[in-house]
């Protein structure tokens, strides 16, 4: 059995460039029972000091409430600090699978137990992968009874990553990644002390926190919603006009089972095309054939389509095997402007070739792709043959370092495009 895998892929299902639609999540508790809540990250200055919080049953807001102690210990030389990040369990999203993060907003409580000066230092709080990102941070001073305070429409840049340096303070150039290509995000919030010369201990209690989550639901693109109209832009790139859709033999996947994914993979911009399980052929003497095609153009309408590639990826038993075959044309001229093969096991010779990247004779604004795949196995009852996907990628330009935040931009706007003739074909849409 053979099998192959790219990779450098970075970013690959960039879920901008699926359908998109708003939603909301919310994270709350009002009771913080010690199952449900941990100190799970530490940053300590100097001598440094602890950080704990356990519940209390009565006194808060009303109820049980989270009763926190910060101390920082004595340092002859100077300085100490501590900061504790106060993990809500189970309180995670992650914006790569389930959609972008748009906004946010908090709330939670505080009353001082026993404080001095500017109190403890708090705020709400995320861990993305190994950092602490805060904001809004402000002590609690020594006001007596229940106080709250909230946040509305902060984004990622009111978050700036928790760091040591003289002292524990922020990187106000470090933040999350509330996008398509973040990962896991873990809430709660932070408490800080730091002393001079001296132990300081800050006894201070929160009650009724709350994250609130303003999403960008991430809806699944098929090759069907692509052959009734729709559009995906990636990067530089707009994948439009698809059509002709033909198959023959011994399977049967619609269109509507096939799932369209964009990728951006080292410095280039395309589409994934994966049914759920693959094209897979199983047994004796079984074939299969399958084609579409679709127009790839500029979103500026520039000559900047320079080359592409194409890539099979998948395995074989025995005599299974696959070949796709791919025709470019100059979506104006018709011109032919690249042949590609790529094969698994082809003619049953053990070869594989999996990429062929070619370079157009010019650059265009605008080509068409078509794409033939084949599957078939020989006489042997174990022959299998499996293409788990196919992928078509293209050089994006500008490089993706200077046009990251454009991607961003054009994709949440214009991600997928419904043409308003929702049941006209895509294939007779103008070039």
């Amino acid at each position: 059995m053979r099998s192959h895998t790219i990779a450098t892929m970075i970013g690959l299902l960039l879920a901008l460039g699926s359908r998109l639609s708003a939603g909301t999540i919310s994270f709350t508790d009002d009771t913080f029972a010690n199952a449900n809540w941990q100190v799970s990250k530490l940053l300590k200055y100097g001598t440094g000091g602890s950080v704990t919080g356990t519940q209390a049953l009565t006194g808060g807001n009303p109820g049980a409430f989270r009763d926190v102690v910060d101390i920082a210990e004595y340092n002859p030389q100077g300085r100490s600090a501590v900061l504790g990040f106060h993990e809500r369990l189970g309180a995670t999203y992650n914006p790569a699978t389930a959609g972008p993060i748009t906004s946010l907003g908090y709330t939670y409580d505080f009353r001082n137990i026993d404080t001095f000066g500017g109190g403890q230092a708090a705020a709400i709080a995320l861990v993305q992968g190994d950092k602490i990102y805060q904001a809004q941070m402000a002590g609690t001073g020594t006001v007596s009874g229940w106080n709250s305070r909230s946040g509305l429409g902060l984004t990622v840049n009111d978050f700036q990553q928790a760091i040591v340096t003289s002292t524990i303070t922020v990187d106000p150039n470090s933040h999350p990644d509330f996008g398509s290509t973040g990962s896991e995000i873990r809430f709660g919030f932070v408490t800080r002390n730091a002393s001079i010369n001296n132990r300081d201990y800050l006894r201070v209690g929160y009650d009724n926190w709350s994250f609130t989550l303003h999403t960008t639901t991430v809806q699944p693109v098929t090759l069907d919603d692509l052959l009734q109209g729709e559009q995906i832009v990636v990067g530089d790139k707009r994948f439009s006009g698809f059509a002709n859709y033909t198959q023959s033999g011994d399977l049967d996947i619609p269109p509507s089972a096939i799932e369209v994914f964009p990728i951006i993979a080292g410095g280039e911009t395309g589409l994934r095309f994966q049914p759920p399980t693959g094209w897979e052929l199983n047994g004796a003497n079984r074939v299969y054939n399958v084609g579409f095609d679709f127009l790839v153009s500029q979103i500026d309408n520039l000559p900047l389509i320079t080359d592409s590639t194409l890539e099979i990826t998948g395995n074989h038993v025995g005599g299974g095997e696959a070949r796709l075959l791919e025709g470019v044309t100059d979506a104006h001229t018709l011109a032919t402007l690249a042949n590609k093969d790529v094969y698994i096991n082809i003619a049953n010779s053990g070869i594989d070739n999996l990429i062929d990247h070619q370079v157009f004779p010019g650059p265009k604004a605008a080509i068409r792709v078509s794409k033939g795949l084949v599957l078939q196995t020989r006489d042997g009852q174990l022959d299998n043959i499996l293409v788990t996907h196919i992928d078509q990628t293209f050089s994006q330009v500008p490089e993706p370092s200077a046009f990251a935040l454009l991607v961003i931009g054009i994709t949440i706007a214009a991600s997928v495009v419904r043409h308003a003739g929702r049941n006209k074909r895509a294939g007779n849409s103008p070039v």
